[in-house]
């Protein structure tokens, strides 16, 4: 039996129940039902496999104080430290301090190089340990020296 997702093109199909497992679906995962791929709630997310516990889409030209974020989840707040480095807190705290982060970045100046490091202080050149609530981001546009405009920053646990 097939499984079409939103039976229009482009879809996604499973052939079969180990089909949709090998893909990664699992029972904490989004679930299927006629044809129709339905998300998890903010539980089965906080709880599933595989999926981003927290993520933010911010205005990375702030350089103090509160960030005005654009878009997020189980972010309560961003901190600018200083030009580029940033204190992301989450409102639900994660399991332990070793998940994944992945994050990306980028200015308004065409063309550019930006980068964002996490666990680092730029302002003092040093690591700074990812904790259960709050994880330490620096961007910074190479050779510039200057704010990044749009920042993204997602974790996995």
């Amino acid at each position: 039996m097939s499984t079409i997702i939103n039976g229009s093109s482009p879809s996604i199909t499973f052939s079969d129940s180990t089909t949709q497992a090998s893909a990664g679906l699992t029972a904490a995962s989004p679930t299927i039902t006629s044809g129709v791929l339905t998300f998890p709630d903010a539980t089965t997310q906080a709880s599933g496999s595989g999926v981003a516990k927290a993520w933010a889409q911010w205005n990375g030209t702030t350089t103090s104080g509160a960030v005005t974020i654009r878009k997020s989840y189980n972010v309560s707040s961003i901190t600018a430290v200083a030009t580029g480095e940033f204190t992301v807190n989450f409102t639900n705290a994660m399991a332990d301090a070793n998940y994944a982060s992945v994050g990306s970045c980028s200015s308004d100046n065409a063309p550019s190089q930006a980068v964002m490091i996490m666990d680092f202080s730029g302002s003092t050149n040093s690591v700074v340990a990812p904790t259960t609530s709050a994880i330490r981001v620096f961007t910074s546009v190479i050779g510039a020296g200057k704010a990044v405009v749009y920042a993204s920053l997602a974790i996995f646990d």
